[in-house]
């Protein structure tokens, strides 16, 4: 097998390319809405298509190349984990499309460690179709709703996980406290109807108190 050749097809900026297809029909699409006049939305979508390509093409080589460089680090080569296994390639795949659509450093080194954490091991069938839940549902996370959960994960067992803890965890400053307490309030709601954290249902536990949950834990476990 040609190394250059079968890297270049899986990780060449090229391959990102495809990912343009959505940006393409979203802009056809708003075109239509807005009333624009035939072959408007050629013009946007030829637009967008030349200002996105190289940026897109960018993030993508930088996702790649911090990916192989974790690899090589732990002394694992990528061309030959995706070779022989189809379950990495398909994580690194949608991970990486993930990637290039956010900016947000935390974000990115996060999908990176679960493609990292998925070349580390063999995987059960079970195991395969748990990291490919985790790795959509973080794709589903903001970055305050993946800080909240390392919050929920690194701090002191005897303090408690509220609304107010988290707000003085992630936002220090005294500044706009009641805005950011509502903004929290909010990330907790999402959290809880996604099934990550649950009111603390112990004995004696505060009245507004949570938990983490295990599908949590293995979440922040995995993109750790």
């Amino acid at each position: 097998m040609n190394k250059q050749s079968e890297t270049e097809r899986i990780l060449s900026p090229s391959a990102a390319e495809g990912l343009l297809t959505v940006a393409k029909v979203a802009a056809g699409v708003a075109v239509a809405a807005a009333g624009g006049p035939p072959g408007t939305d050629g013009v946007a979508v030829a637009l967008i298509d030349s200002v996105m390509r190289p940026l897109m093409g960018k993030r993508y080589a930088s996702f790649a190349n911090s990916v192989i460089e974790r690899l090589e680090k732990l002394e694992l080569d990528f061309e030959k984990v995706a070779a022989d296994n189809e379950h990495f390639t398909t994580i690194y795949l949608q991970a990486a499309r993930e990637a290039v659509a956010t900016h947000e450093t935390e974000k990115i080194e996060a999908l990176r460690n679960a493609v990292v954490n998925t070349a580390k091991g063999t995987q059960s069938e079970k195991a395969a179709d748990e990291q490919l839940a985790y790795l959509a549902l973080a794709g589903q996370l903001s970055v305050a709703h993946i800080r909240i959960l390392r919050f929920a994960c690194v701090r002191d067992k005897a303090s408690v996980l509220s609304v107010e803890s988290a707000t003085k965890a992630l936002y220090p400053s005294r500044d706009d406290v009641v805005e950011n307490t509502v903004f929290v309030a909010g990330l907790f709601s999402d959290l809880v109807s996604r099934g990550l954290i649950a009111k603390d249902s112990k004995q004696g536990a505060p009245k507004h108190s949570y938990s983490l949950t295990l599908t949590a834990a293995w979440l922040i476990e995995y993109l750790t």
